[in-house]
C-alpha cells in the first residue's frame, strides 16, 4: 500500500512538473501588449521630432538666419520624427522576439 501511494505521489509530481511550464507559456498577443508597452515606453515620436526641429533650427539660423532657422525646424521635425518612428519599430520588433523566445 505503502509502494502505491509513493508511486502514485511520484507521477502526480511528475505531472505537475512537466504542466507548469504549460502554464506560464505566454501567448502571441501578451507577447505583442510586451513589446507594445515596452516600445511606448521609449521616447516618442513627437518627441523626437520636436529635438530634431530644434536643434536644425539653431544650425539653420546660424547658416541663413531667419529663413535657415525655419527650413532646419521643418527638416529636422520630419528627419528626426522618421528615425524615432524606426527605433520604436526596432524596440517593438526586439521586445517581441525576446518574448516569444522565452516562451
Amino acid at each position: 500500500m505503502k509502494q502505491k501511494l509513493l508511486t502514485l505521489g511520484s507521477l502526480a509530481a511528475a505531472i505537475f512538473i512537466v504542466a507548469q511550464p504549460a502554464a506560464n507559456a505566454q501567448s502571441a498577443a501578451d507577447c505583442e501588449a510586451y513589446a507594445r508597452n515596452y516600445a511606448r515606453g521609449q521616447h516618442s515620436i513627437i518627441g523626437g521630432a520636436a529635438r530634431g526641429a530644434i536643434r536644425s533650427s539653431l544650425f539653420g539660423a546660424i547658416i541663413d538666419g531667419g529663413k535657415g532657422a525655419t527650413r532646419g525646424a521643418e527638416m529636422g521635425a520630419i528627419v528626426s520624427g522618421v528615425r524615432q518612428g524606426a527605433r520604436q519599430r526596432r524596440a517593438f520588433e526586439d521586445a517581441y522576439r525576446y518574448c516569444m523566445a522565452r516562451r
